[in-house]
């Protein structure tokens, strides 16, 4: 298989991931305005992000300047919901990894470790100024200020919610602080030899 192979079945395989995503959460959108909607799909969203990312790197040369800044904000999306996704499965054990639908949970908790690998890929290819801080932090923050004071989080057990929150506002500074590093090294913290040749040419 060569690079453009890979990469387009990457595209395809999160694009598959954006539309399980928002069937996974389409209870949640009934209940809420459409403008809500993209603060809700919040890891669907990173998926279709990162699949548009790397379907464009697969058909296209051109990267101009809105390719390289979604690039920056898929990465610290994807690695952070990737993150968060998993802790969560793994803190809720109890709920998510027991009973009827813990395969389900299992297979999410990898699907978003790919997430998480993609998003590290992704965050030492272009380096991250204070105008993409700056819109990038305003986003993640607006979005985690949505979950947890307007309640437009996944659903999941009310207990410890102030301890996700917490986790959550540190993944945000934390998942940014890495693209920013890595981008500034312009290195990724993880080589995936195929992928990385492809998109660091």
């Amino acid at each position: 298989m060569n690079d453009k192979s890979l990469i387009f079945l990457i595209a395809v395989a999160n694009l598959i991931g954006f539309v399980y995503g928002v069937y996974y959460y389409s209870g949640q959108l009934s209940e809420w305005s459409l403008l809500f909607w993209i603060l809700i799909i919040d890891c669907p969203i990173q998926a279709l992000i990162v699949g548009m990312l790397f379907l464009l790197s697969a058909i296209s040369e051109r990267k101009g300047y809105v390719f390289q800044f979604m690039t920056k904000f898929g990465a610290a999306g994807a690695i952070k919901y990737g993150i968060w996704t998993m802790f969560v499965i793994l803190f809720y054990a109890e709920h998510f990894l027991s009973g009827n639908q813990w395969e389900m949970y299992a297979f999410l908790f990898l699907a978003h470790l790919g997430l998480l690998t993609e998003g590290l890929l992704l965050s030492g290819i272009y380096k991250l100024n204070k105008a993409d801080l700056a819109l990038i932090g305003f986003f993640y923050l607006l979005n985690d200020y949505a979950d947890y004071v307007i309640g437009t989080h996944p659903i999941i057990p009310n207990e410890n919610m102030p301890i996700i929150a917490l986790f959550t506002l540190i993944l945000t500074f934390t998942s940014i602080g890495i693209v920013w590093y890595y981008g500034k090294k312009r290195k990724s913290p993880i080589r995936i030899e195929l992928i990385s040749r492809f998109l660091f040419s």
